[in-house]
């Protein structure tokens, strides 16, 4: 039997969840750092609108930061996101 969460347990879990992939769009392993992305970029198509202004707040984050790399990650994240924006 499947149990339902209540609001409060899925707000914990989805902090958890974003703060654990922000992390990991920090790693300095290439191929762990595109997994994250990839994984934000699916998250980001099966969530509600306020889940999706944190994939954007992360993804902002990563643009302004002052390594390069970090920079083209986010640059990757908003090219897939584009058509969602308008």
């Amino acid at each position: 039997m499947q149990e339902k969460c209540t609001q409060d347990e899925q707000e914990k879990a989805s902090n958890e969840i974003f703060k654990l992939i922000d992390e990991l769009l920090y790693e300095p392993k290439e191929l762990v750092k595109e997994k994250a992305i990839k994984i934000l970029l699916d998250i980001r198509s099966v969530v509600q609108n306020d889940d999706k202004e944190y994939v954007m707040n992360l993804t902002l984050k990563l643009a302004h930061d002052q390594d390069e790399g970090n920079r083209i990650s986010a640059l990757k994240i908003l090219n897939e996101c584009a058509q969602d924006m308008g």
